[in-house]
C-alpha cells in the first residue's frame, strides 16, 4: 500500500486543521434545568418553607392557648364542680387528653384538606358545594402543610415531659385565679331546687359561656401574633435602610 493511502485519515477521524462540528444550540441534555432555573425553583421552596414555619408558629400560640383553658376548665370542674382535690398527676393525665385531642382534631384537618386537594386536582372542583377551585390548589396545599407540622409540633410537646408539666402548671395557675374569683363572689340568692333539664340547661349555658371566652382568647392571640409579626417586619426594615445609609 503507498504511503498517500497510510496517511489518508481513519473514517471517524476529523483531517488536520478541520474544526470540530459545532453542538446544535439546545443540544445535550434537554430535560436539565438551567443554573437559572434551579436557583428560582430553590428560592420558591424555601420561600415556601419558611411560609409554612411562620404559619405554624401561629398556630402553636393558638394551640397551646386552647390546651391551656381546656385543662383550666377540667381542674375547675374538678375542684369546684365535683368537690374533688386535685392533684400534680391529675394535671399531667388532664394536658396528655386534651394534647391527644388536639393532634386528632388537627390530624384530621390535614386529612380533609389533603382529599380536598386531590378532589379539586382531579375534577376541577371539591370540597362543600364546590366551594374549591384550582385557584385554590396552592391555598390548600399550603394549610395541609402547616396542619402536618402543628401535629408533629403537637405531639413533640405532649412526649416530652418538661412541656406537659410547665403548660399543668400555667394551666393549674389560671384555674385558681379563676376559682379565687369566683369565691370571692357573693353566693346566689337561694331559690327552688332545679329540675335535670333546668341543670342541664345551666350547663350548656356553661358550657356556651367557655366556648366564646376561648373564642375571644383566640382571636387575642392572633391579634398579638400579626401585631408581633409587623413589629418584627418594621424592625427588619429599619435595618436594612440604616444598611444602606
Amino acid at each position: 500500500m503507498s504511503d498517500d493511502a497510510d496517511a489518508r485519515p481513519e473514517p471517524d477521524e476529523a483531517p488536520a486543521g478541520t474544526a470540530a462540528a459545532p453542538v446544535a444550540a439546545g443540544g445535550g441534555d434537554d430535560s436539565a434545568p438551567t443554573e437559572g432555573g434551579t436557583e428560582a425553583a430553590a428560592t420558591s421552596e424555601e420561600q415556601e418553607a419558611a411560609e409554612v414555619l411562620r404559619l405554624a408558629d401561629e398556630g402553636m400560640l393558638i394551640a397551646e392557648s386552647a390546651l391551656r383553658m381546656r385543662v383550666k376548665n377540667r381542674i375547675v370542674v374538678q375542684v369546684m364542680g365535683r368537690g374533688e382535690p386535685l392533684t400534680p398527676q391529675d394535671c399531667r393525665e388532664y394536658v396528655i387528653a386534651e394534647a391527644d385531642a388536639l393532634i386528632a382534631e388537627t390530624r384530621a384537618s390535614a386529612d380533609y384538606l389533603g382529599a380536598t386537594y386531590d378532589e379539586v386536582d382531579r375534577f376541577g372542583f371539591g370540597g362543600p358545594k364546590g366551594t374549591y377551585g384550582r385557584d385554590d390548589l396552592k391555598s390548600l396545599d399550603l394549610r395541609q402543610q402547616v396542619d402536618e407540622e402543628l401535629v408533629r409540633r403537637l405531639e413533640a410537646g405532649r412526649n416530652d415531659s418538661a412541656y406537659r408539666s410547665a403548660i399543668a402548671d400555667e394551666a393549674r395557675m389560671q384555674a385558681m385565679n379563676e376559682m379565687f374569683r369566683a369565691r370571692m363572689m357573693p353566693p346566689p340568692p337561694s331559690g327552688p331546687r332545679l329540675d335535670d333539664a333546668e341543670r342541664e340547661q345551666q350547663m350548656r349555658d356553661v358550657r356556651n359561656e367557655v366556648g366564646l371566652q376561648l373564642a375571644a382568647h383566640i382571636r387575642a392571640e392572633r391579634r398579638r401574633a400579626r401585631a408581633e409579626r409587623r413589629k418584627e417586619q418594621r424592625r427588619a426594615i429599619a435595618e436594612r435602610l440604616r444598611f444602606w445609609r
